[in-house]
């Protein structure tokens, strides 16, 4: 009676690890019925090519060129940070000139005053077109 018990107890679990599989199994035929009326739509639009799963192709190139340029200009960027970390790090000293020093705001306020003369250089360049936009690069 034990060995009958022991019996029915392995069928009974072996029934419900193929009645999940069959779960599963009807689960995956739904999704491929629907993807094949994805498919059979795309047919229908066939002659003027409107459905977007034509440009599919073309549209995972440009995503994909454009993570790669991400992740080029990432590693570019990481690599000037880390340039500029060590350059940092070699200067630890404030430097002095004329008796005064330069301050981490000081430093802040040249880099913003040099973008400034940059935008002013750039402004005299482009000034015809930014009129013509009416774009102004002065903030």
């Amino acid at each position: 009676m034990v060995s009958a018990l022991k019996g029915l107890s392995a069928l009974l679990s072996q029934s419900a690890q193929n009645s999940a599989q069959l779960e599963k199994a009807q689960t995956d035929l739904q999704d491929c019925h629907a993807l094949l009326a994805l498919v059979k739509e795309a047919e229908v639009q066939a002659p003027t090519r409107a459905h977007p799963l034509y440009t599919l192709a073309q549209r995972h190139a440009a995503f994909c060129k454009a993570r790669a340029a991400r992740d080029a200009a990432r590693a570019l960027l990481n690599e000037r940070l880390a340039d500029c970390d060590l350059q940092l790090g070699q200067y630890k000293v404030t430097p002095t000139f004329n008796f005064c020093t330069i301050s981490p705001k000081g430093i802040v306020r040249f880099r913003s005053w040099n973008k400034a003369v940059a935008n002013v250089f750039s402004y005299k360049a482009e000034s015809s077109s930014a009129a013509r936009t009416g774009q102004y690069l002065l903030d």
